[in-house]
């Protein structure tokens, strides 16, 4: 992704977690931006990648998919 030059999904805050997401509140919820062209071809190749700067340190971080009713 960086070194390809790729861009990212976009990230939105969640201002509401949904139920299936155990719910800490020292956490930040963000959801991917699905209808963004780079999530739909994320889907196609079946692969995801995470790219966190060292500016935010070491931070511990859970991916959670939620199916959609």
């Amino acid at each position: 992704m960086v070194n390809g030059s790729q861009p990212g999904i976009p990230l939105r805050a969640m201002s509401h977690v949904p139920a299936a997401i155990p719910l800490r509140l020292e956490n930040q919820y963000f959801t991917l931006d699905m209808a963004h062209p780079a999530a739909r071809a994320m889907l196609l190749e079946g692969s995801c990648v995470f790219y966190v700067p060292g500016l935010l340190g070491d931070p511990e971080l859970e991916l959670f998919a939620v199916l959609r009713s």
